[in-house]
C-alpha cells in the first residue's frame, strides 16, 4: 500500500513534505504533533517526564548538574526544530483545501493512535511505570 505523498518520498525527509498536512490528513498531523510536543519536553507528555526525571536526577546527585543544564539547552535548541515542523503542518504555503485522503493500513492506524494515546497517559500519570523501573533498578543494582 502506498502512503500519502506528504510523509513518503524519494528524496527523503524534507520539510516541504509536511506542509499542510494538518489538511490533508488531520489526524496523521495531530498525531504528529503530540510525538513532536513529547519529543520536546512539553507537558502533559511522557517526554516531558522523562526528562523531568532525568535532569532531577542528574541536579539531585550534583556532581552530573552541568549535564542537566546542557540537556537543557539541547532541549530549548530541538524545540526549534521540532516546532518547525509542527508550523509547517499547520501554516503551508500551497496547499489545496480539499484533503487528498490518506492511504495508511488499520493496522498502522491502531499502532501510531496507541502510541500518542501512550504518550499522554505517561505524561499525566506516570507512576506505575517510574515504580516498576525503580524495582527494576532495585533488583538490579540493590537498593
Amino acid at each position: 500500500m502506498r502512503l500519502h505523498p506528504k510523509i513518503s518520498n524519494r528524496n527523503g525527509p524534507q520539510l516541504s513534505n509536511r506542509a499542510g498536512l494538518a489538511r490533508t490528513a488531520p489526524g496523521l498531523a495531530a498525531v504528529t504533533l503530540i510525538l513532536l510536543l513529547s519529543l520536546t519536553g512539553i507537558p502533559p507528555t511522557a517526554g516531558f517526564m522523562g526528562k523531568l526525571y532525568v535532569f532531577g536526577a542528574a541536579i539531585g546527585s550534583r556532581q552530573w548538574a552541568w549535564l542537566a543544564a546542557v540537556g537543557v539547552v539541547n532541549s530549548v535548541i530541538s524545540a526549534y526544530y521540532y516546532l518547525r515542523v509542527v508550523a509547517a503542518m499547520a501554516w503551508p504555503a500551497h496547499v489545496p483545501a480539499t484533503p487528498a485522503g490518506l492511504a495508511m493500513p488499520r493496522g498502522l492506524q491502531a499502532a501510531v493512535a496507541l502510541a500518542a494515546v501512550a504518550v499522554v497517559v505517561l505524561g499525566l500519570w506516570p507512576g506505575p511505570v517510574v515504580d516498576l523501573a525503580r524495582l527494576a533498578a532495585a533488583a538490579i543494582w540493590g537498593g
